[in-house]
């Protein structure tokens, strides 16, 4: 008999800092002061170019910024760092393929990424499964990962190992 064998891993959850409370302010002791903050929004230093449906990661108070697609729907392989301390972005090393839609998951040393589509929209979806070394700027392909995969953008917040048997 055949066994194929396919793998789901989402790796850590990314801890996001938000401005929220756990519990409604009480009326009757609440002032303005207790109030929920006020938000003030400021333009900030604009994205190296136009991109859409780019994953990010937010590690180390800086937020990264991988692939997406371009104005002409090409998928990009470009990584670019804001850090809102400074207003300011960093290019990084780009990624080894072109990905959109892919899902990032960290744990402050490694944001690690998971299927996705490649190329061109729509592109075909992936298996591929990469890790990214923040303090190296390096990539490699995470080992022992053939098969499975599975696309969509949005923030991995479980960490999961699944392992799907099936016969053909």
């Amino acid at each position: 008999m055949l066994y194929r064998y396919r793998v789901l891993l989402i790796i850590v959850a990314l801890n996001v800092p938000s401005i929220s409370r756990t519990e409604e302010p009480v009326a009757a002791k609440a002032s303005k002061a207790d109030a929920w903050p006020t938000l003030v929004w400021k333009k900030a230093a604009p994205s190296p170019f136009a991109r859409v449906e780019s994953p990010a990661a937010v590690v180390n108070n800086k937020i990264y910024l991988f692939g997406g697609f371009t104005e002409n729907l090409e998928a990009s392989n470009q990584i670019d760092v804001y850090d809102p301390a400074s207003d300011s972005w960093t290019r990084k090393k780009d990624m080894p393929t072109r990905l959109t839609h892919l899902n990032p998951a960290s744990d402050g040393k490694t944001i690690w990424f998971a299927g996705g589509f490649k190329g061109k929209h729509p592109g075909p979806v992936t298996h591929e499964v990469w890790k990214y070394g923040i303090a190296s700027d390096t990539w490699s392909a995470a080992a022992g990962t053939a098969g499975g995969g599975w696309a969509g953008g949005g923030r991995t917040q479980i960490t999961l190992l699944w392992r799907l048997q099936s016969r053909s």
